[in-house]
């Protein structure tokens, strides 16, 4: 039973796909990149909120757990990182390399490995 009988089910996703839409333009503003990712990981979140729901779990709850998850997120992702020296060239390569992956198969027609290389010393 959901948690009202009062909500509109449309209502919400119709929302939530307005709130996806502008996710998705605040992330390509901010990074210019990673909007499907970004889309993603809310489709999930909203998926996991809506079982949730469907458990009688309050909405105010479900949104408390998220923001604490999302604290923890960061914590986690702050421990991992490394800082890296500017002058350290084959840090900045691998991290250069590493972001463009996902890009250069559709620019590099099987030399992935060189193009990326190459778009990685261009950004450095």
């Amino acid at each position: 039973m959901p948690w009202s009988s009062n909500w509109d089910l449309s209502t919400f996703v119709v929302g939530s796909l307005l709130q996806l839409v502008e996710l998705s333009k605040a992330q390509d503003i901010e990074a210019g990149d990673g909007t499907t990712s970004v889309v993603v990981v809310a489709g999930s979140l909203l998926e996991a909120a809506e079982k949730l729901l469907q458990r009688g779990i309050h909405p105010t709850i479900i949104s408390d757990a998220f923001q604490l998850a999302a604290a923890k997120s960061v914590e986690i992702l702050a421990g991992m990182s490394r800082p890296i020296e500017l002058a350290d060239k084959e840090s900045l390569i691998k991290s250069a390399s590493t972001a463009l992956n996902s890009k250069v198969h559709i620019l590099s027609h099987g030399h992935e490995d060189a193009t990326t290389a190459w778009l990685a010393l261009s950004c450095i």
